[in-house]
């Protein structure tokens, strides 16, 4: 997150003002989603506010931690406020209470936020006090008695009330709802964008992922792999003596095989965080996330490589105790340029294997 200190220099009082500011100077990330968060927001005349279709939107520093940058962030990918148009009485532009498709004033794919699964309701924190339209914040359920523009009672349910679109108060604790429609809606906006809109800052699923938490490090000659993600499918697979290299090898770069229905082990993406920093990477095996449908990837075999080792260097070019010893931790033991990184000089290589054997090797580098 960058912060922008420009009181000084700027003081907006627009969504289109901060537009026209930010994104001449240097502020707005084309390969982004844009929140703007003003913390000296006295001049601001909103709380929240965004594009449709966008990646623009800003809010008052006060209301961050609040429900309204999911809502505003919903605008940016084409979500209506599930009340729009509920004040008017204009018949073009109010949508009815009825869902039945049937019903000849059935207007909901065509009227107010363009979604059915969304009930026409009203501005809960607009409401007019004489209609009492409001809900109990405790249950999240509509108590009110409010009409659409055909005078037919509302039918709002709590999830109606829970939606992030709704304008329930700014700090209500409903808010934590979209409903299948508005997610439909949502994909429709990113997949069929003719504006290139979200073209920069589109990405892949696997963006949204890392398959490890850190990465592979080596303590005390032992390799170790870093924790697995929550929310993911794990599926380990044996890759066997295919599987020889010091370090995970991406699936793409080098070529191994794997047994399909060999002896996996798996790892549900509903067990607890705590459980999944307690997967390892097992030796001989590859990885497949199942929510990808990918081959697998990251086979390895550390048993055939050194887990350490210890280069000794013969200062005076003879076998004498003039030495320098420099111990190799299995990173630098198995680094395929250890042995042409070395000055020249005579050396003997030992390495230590994970089962107790070990190897040693004389080396007479030349300045060749």
């Amino acid at each position: 997150m960058d912060t922008i200190n420009a009181t000084e220099i700027y003081n907006p009082t627009t969504l289109a003002q901060i537009k026209d500011y930010v994104i001449p100077n240097g502020y707005f990330n084309d390969k982004a989603f844009n929140m703007y968060v003003f913390y000296d927001s006295d001049n601001i005349a909103f709380d929240g506010e965004a594009n449709i279709l966008n990646t623009f939107s800003a809010i008052k520093s006060d209301l961050v931690e609040g429900p309204l940058p999911v809502h505003l962030i919903g605008h940016n990918f084409n979500l209506a406020n599930t009340f729009r148009n509920s004040s008017s009485n204009d018949e073009e532009l109010c949508e009815h209470v009825t869902r039945d498709e049937e019903d000849e004033d059935f207007n909901a794919e065509t009227h107010g936020d363009y979604i059915v699964d969304t009930a026409a309701q009203p501005a809960f924190i607009n409401s007019n006090p004489d209609t009492d339209d409001d809900f109990d914040e405790l249950t999240c359920e509509y108590i009110g008695l409010g009409q659409d523009c055909q005078e037919s009672d509302y039918e709002i349910f709590t999830e109606d009330v829970r939606n992030f679109m709704s304008y329930t108060h700014d700090n209500s604790l409903c808010l934590n709802f979209f409903s299948i429609g508005q997610y439909i809606r949502i994909r429709e906006a990113v997949e069929y964008d003719p504006q290139g809109r979200y073209d920069l800052a589109r990405g892949s699923l696997s963006s949204l992922y890392d398959p490890y938490k850190g990465v592979y490090t080596a303590t005390g000659g032992v390799i170790l792999a870093p924790t697995f993600q929550p929310g993911f499918d794990y599926e380990f697979l044996d890759c066997g003596p295919e599987g020889a290299y010091p370090l995970p090898s991406d699936f793409g770069d080098t070529s191994f095989s794997y047994t399909e229905n060999g002896n996996p082990y798996y790892f549900d993406k509903d067990i607890s965080a705590s459980q999944f920093s307690t997967i390892t990477h097992s030796n001989k095996f590859t990885i497949r996330i199942n929510q990808l449908n990918q081959r697998p990837e990251k086979c390895w075999n550390k048993n055939n490589q050194p887990i350490f080792g210890l280069i000794t260097q013969f200062n005076d070019g003879v076998f004498n105790t003039n030495v320098t010893l420099s111990a190799q931790d299995s990173l630098q033991i198995n680094n395929s340029q250890m042995i042409e990184n070395l000055n020249p000089g005579l050396y003997s290589i030992h390495k230590t294997f994970d089962n107790g054997s070990t190897e040693e090797n004389v080396i007479l580098k030349n300045n060749q």
